[in-house]
């Protein structure tokens, strides 16, 4: 049995960093391994859980304890967990810098030194491909000698990590698959389950919607700050029958309704409940084309159609290049191109048994956990 050290810390937006990170805890814990957690945050006094998530305003912060980086009960703490690890696991290489000044305040790289002291090796995990853009002077933190890089976003290979002055590998997400269940009858016919982001294309859905309103049963969940713009469009009175999030009927004649936020123990019924779900990462913003994203792999283990840009089928630098797993919408007819499949009940099983093999061979949670022992000799 090995200890291992894994260390997040307190972003604008968690997003699949949770299911990244609940991933590798289940993964390694069944494996026989010993896990401790920690939330890296300024003071140290984040309300945390290490039993449950727990519910920010538009999002949930994982399970784990805190670290505050000037807490010195807390960096001690840390030091003695670390001494005695074979691995410390850092998922996301740094905090999100914030308009006030990127980077300035540098105290949060004594998470990186106790591990480098004490000569444990290091797994820096990158979840997006924006590293040369938010937080470029994290090049200055990698040690070559104790860290080693990863990715879990495979297109970043042919973009950011390809700038990345340091070797990196790419690793799979880590998906609990004790969490699927299964219901008889899927009754929403397309759910959204994305972060409400302006590149994942809610708004060119929310449009379509608006304009095909009453022909699907779709069931919108999640927030985001999009969510408070989009709601003030006149697409969205159209698009909309009822906003639970704020109790208000807009168009009685649609099937589209706003459910809001779910709560992490709801999320595994909002996928077994829907025929569909749809991401449209990248479909509108050239950076993110390609882009495979942790809803994706997730509505695939829940045995959930995933509609997706076609660039994630066609694109050989997506993940799922060619691997029929996904179903390519046709972004300029999305309402039709989605009734269209969703009329055709052998294809739709077919890739639903294609895409949940994919998942369970490369992504089950103990398959990647081991892979990141292997990459790291432990």
């Amino acid at each position: 049995m090995s200890k291992i050290t894994i260390v997040t810390w307190e972003l604008l937006e968690m997003g699949g960093i949770n299911r990244v990170i609940g991933g590798f805890q289940s993964g390694l814990a069944k494996l026989g391994h010993e896990v401790r957690t920690f939330h890296g945050n300024k003071n140290g006094h984040l309300r945390l859980s290490q039993e449950h998530y727990t519910l920010m305003t538009k999002w949930y912060r994982p399970m784990s304890e805190n670290l505050g980086w000037t807490n010195f009960e807390q960096l001690k703490d840390y030091r003695e967990c670390v001494k005695e690890s074979d691995l410390v696991l850092i998922i996301h290489p740094c905090p999100h810098p914030t308009k006030s000044g990127a980077g300035d305040d540098t105290r949060w790289q004594r998470i990186y030194e106790i591990p480098y002291k004490a000569k444990v090796p290091v797994a820096i995990l990158f979840t997006d491909n924006l590293w040369d853009r938010l937080y470029p002077w994290i090049i200055d933190i990698i040690d070559d000698d104790r860290a080693v890089c990863l990715y879990n976003n495979y297109n970043a290979k042919f973009d950011a990590m390809d700038r990345l002055p340091h070797p990196s590998q790419f690793i799979h997400y880590p998906m609990d698959f004790n969490e699927v269940i299964h219901y008889k009858s899927r009754k929403i016919d397309v759910s959204w389950l994305p972060q409400w982001k302006k590149w994942k294309g809610i708004y060119q859905f929310i449009e379509a919607l608006s304009n095909k309103s009453g022909r699907l049963n779709t069931v919108l969940f999640n927030s985001g700050i999009e969510y408070y713009n989009i709601r003030k469009t006149s697409q969205w009175e159209k698009a909309i029958n009822y906003d639970r999030f704020i109790g208000v009927t807009h168009n009685k004649n649609s099937t589209t309704n706003y459910y809001g936020l779910l709560e992490p123990n709801d999320v595994a019924r909002a996928y077994a409940s829907s025929r569909m779900t749809i991401d449209l990462s990248g479909a509108y913003a050239k950076k993110f084309e390609a882009q495979v994203t942790c809803v994706m792999i997730e509505a695939m283990m829940f045995g959930t159609i995933m509609a997706v840009p076609s660039y994630v089928e066609e694109s050989n630098h997506s993940l799922l290049y060619k691997q029929g797993v996904v179903f390519p919408v046709d972004k300029l007819n999305i309402i039709e191109s989605i009734e269209e499949f969703l009329h055709n009940k052998k294809a739709q099983l077919k890739m639903q048994e294609r895409a949940y093999a994919y998942v369970k061979e490369y992504c089950e949670d103990t398959v990647v956990s081991q892979s990141l022992l292997d990459i790291m000799g432990v």
